[in-house]
């Protein structure tokens, strides 16, 4: 349950990551119940709440295009920030990730983040998701990365072959890009590039004071409108709240137990178990278990 937050203080985000199904529910009663939750997050005074993009676990969650979920909390909703947490930029053109945020931009009035990132599914997933079906694939996300800046911001030099194609020139902002990772890596591309950077202390929390680090010190500015002029670091964490210790453990050991299944669904069996045989769980979670 959320509750408000604590008197002269803001909470920053709701992460709805997965839209989990009801027990017994379905796709559709996730679907109402993630825009229920950002009405809910809006009246508790929180100022953005992100929704995740994830493929091949439908039978669990409703988190496959998720843009389309994003427009609907955005339209029943009036003050809250509506986002991707994240776009898998891996399978995407740049060019339609950055038109389709700034029509929705458009469209809920300046209330719109671009959260991108980079994930798998399972390998027939990715094969059925790639742009070029015909080559190996390439690792060019960096690259992606800053296109889809350049189109955001009309930012491509004299001569490149897309100089010249503003989206939406009407349109006078753009949704606020951020980078999410979980590693090092992504922390140098989103400073380099001058972006906001949310780090999933959830997924690497034992990364998290290395990539805050790294990404402050390979910050540099932009030059881009709307870009921060310092760095801005978002951590984000899975949190449950007990009135007790014990109460606190109960409610999150559910949470525990569908994010190891689902790491098990999206990234295949083979390499999730040589995974936990490298990452131990802890004294503390065997006892929760």
């Amino acid at each position: 349950m959320l509750r408000s937050p604590a008197e002269g203080r803001k909470h920053e985000a709701v992460h709805s990551r997965h839209q989990p199904h009801p027990i017994g529910g379905s796709p559709v009663e996730a679907f109402a119940n993630s825009v229920d939750l950002a009405r809910h997050a809006e009246r508790l005074g929180y100022q953005r709440i992100w929704f995740a993009e994830h493929h091949g676990v439908s039978a669990s969650t409703a988190s496959s295009t998720h843009e389309v979920l994003v427009a609907r909390a955005a339209a029943l909703t009036d003050r809250i920030r509506v986002g991707s947490g994240v776009v898998q930029l891996n399978h995407y053109s740049p060019f339609k990730v950055a038109e389709a945020f700034t029509v929705l931009y458009a469209m809920s009035l300046g209330r719109i983040d671009l959260g991108i990132g980079r994930a798998s599914s399972a390998p027939a997933l990715d094969f059925a998701l790639r742009r070029v079906r015909s080559d190996v694939p390439v690792d060019d996300y960096a690259e992606q990365v800053a296109e889809v800046l350049a189109w955001l911001y009309d930012a491509f030099p004299d001569g490149h072959p897309f100089a010249g194609h503003p989206l939406l020139p009407g349109v006078a902002d753009r949704p606020q890009p951020w980078l999410l990772g979980s590693s090092t890596q992504s922390a140098v591309l989103a400073g380099r590039l001058g972006m906001r950077y949310g780090f999933a202390g959830s997924a690497n929390p034992r990364a998290s004071r290395a990539a805050a680090q790294t990404f402050a010190e390979q910050f540099r500015l932009s030059g881009l409108a709307g870009s921060p002029a310092e760095p801005y670091f978002m951590y984000t964490m899975r949190v449950a709240v007990g009135a007790t210790q014990e109460e606190g453990d109960r409610l999150r050991a559910p949470a525990d137990l569908f994010h190891q299944w689902l790491r098990r669904e999206s990234c295949g069996q083979r390499r999730c178990r040589t995974r936990t045989r490298r990452s131990p769980p802890s004294a503390e979670s065997r006892g929760r278990a």
